[in-house]
């Protein structure tokens, strides 16, 4: 017992010498309270179990209506965009067409090259519809509609656990109610029931599980470029989450500088701990966290221009007129200052969404005159998108008085 104290004296003499303060890595839990007489935090149970049981959840609510014993599951039927995608005319889907095929059709199974293409270039998500099928354990449709539950229960853990990472500075009890509560909201939310519940909206899924990890600074460069790929060969909306997935990343980056300088304040002792601080950390939070990034941005910018360039090069950035019913999209040929007070309404409806807040009723979109046209400025609906307005700008002028960490 003796020798064990003195070799344990010795250990921390020697890790003195640089900082007082500091325990050798090397040394078990145990010793390390003896040592220093602090008692050191301990994983909580709750930080597994609480994401497990909610993870279970998001899976059992989408899970169960489909799987419930009736003519969907002994008979299943497609409804919607699902005919056309498990069609047996989609040779890309059913596999009797060439990988090459794949990326020279659209979602449907059409040349992009065709008049009648809708220039919807997805083939990664193509190929997750022709190789995960169940291998005739489950019925086909069946299996598509799994796979989606399966894709959007991960994305809701991916979400959650970035909401944990915008704020770290949360004590370990407020973050697994934090992961816990934002992982229900995103996974309950009723505009996410069409994406899901229908499988030929994958795509939709596949771009924001892609996003969602590229938001993560911590992920490898090459993680962050195969998913940026993956996000533009599953969906042609990808391209417009890419400023979320910038801003996201420059924000759990600078949340993190500033949290650890803030941990140095507080645990600085005299001028060495000044110094040190100092040389670790030349810049500004902001400053430092767009530095570290930079490779980050350089890559996404790269990958995004590249897209654009290539679908301009190959003239499918647009869907050729005719193709858009005008009972689907009412409001796509109106020009000028008609469509921009149109379009403002529809937007504020999709923000209300966003908050549960519906002036139109749930899952309901402006075509097939579910929204009617707005004829001129007298029309009291525009009432909402003005009070959305001053309700942004105001919390932007707030932010930016209360400084950068608000702001960001």
């Amino acid at each position: 017992q003796k020798r064990q104290t003195d070799k344990y004296t010795k250990l921390f003499r020697e890790s003195s010498k640089g900082d007082q303060h500091k325990t050798p890595r090397h040394i078990s839990g145990g010793v390390k309270e003896k040592m220093t007489g602090k008692r050191l935090p301990r994983p909580s149970s709750l930080a597994v179990i609480v994401p497990l049981v909610t993870h279970i959840l998001c899976i059992l609510l989408y899970a169960l209506p489909i799987t419930r014993t009736n003519e969907l599951v002994t008979n299943p039927g497609a409804v919607l965009d699902e005919l056309h995608i498990i069609s047996d005319d989609n040779r890309d889907v059913k596999g009797t067409s060439t990988i090459k095929d794949v990326f020279r059709n659209d979602y449907w199974g059409r040349p992009m090259t065709s008049s009648s293409s809708h220039k919807s270039w997805r083939p990664f998500t193509v190929l997750t519809f022709r190789y995960l099928t169940g291998g005739g354990l489950m019925p086909r449709l069946f299996c598509h509609r799994m796979v989606n539950i399966i894709i959007h229960a991960a994305v809701a853990e991916l979400v959650s656990i970035t909401s944990t990472q915008i704020f770290p500075w949360l004590p370990p009890n407020q973050t697994i109610l934090m992961r816990a509560l934002t992982k229900l909201i995103f996974a309950l939310h009723p505009t996410h029931v069409e994406a899901v519940a229908n499988a030929a909206n994958r795509h939709v899924i596949l771009s924001v599980l892609s996003s969602v990890i590229m938001a993560d600074p911590s992920v490898s460069m090459l993680l962050v470029m195969i998913m940026c790929a993956v996000g533009f060969l599953s969906s042609e909306t990808a391209i417009f989450q890419m400023p979320a997935v910038l801003l996201t990343m420059t924000a759990i980056q600078y949340n993190r500088c500033s949290n650890k300088e803030k941990k140095e304040d507080n645990g600085s002792n005299g001028e060495k701990k000044k110094d040190q601080k100092e040389e670790e950390m030349p810049w500004p939070p902001l400053q430092h966290a767009i530095v570290s990034l930079l490779p980050r941005y350089f890559a996404i910018i790269l990958f995004s221009a590249s897209y654009l360039i290539g679908r301009f090069y190959f003239d499918t950035l647009s869907i050729p007129d005719g193709l858009i019913r005008p009972a689907e999209n009412p409001f796509f040929l109106f020009t000028g200052g008609k469509r921009i007070l149109n379009y403002s309404y529809v937007l504020s409806v999709h923000v209300c969404k966003s908050f549960f807040l519906d002036p139109v009723g749930f899952s309901h979109e402006y075509g097939f005159d579910c929204i009617e046209e707005i004829t001129g400025l007298s029309d009291i609906r525009l009432l909402l998108p003005q009070m959305l307005a001053v309700i942004t700008l105001v919390i932007v002028v707030k932010c930016f008085a209360n400084g950068q960490r608000t702001t960001l």
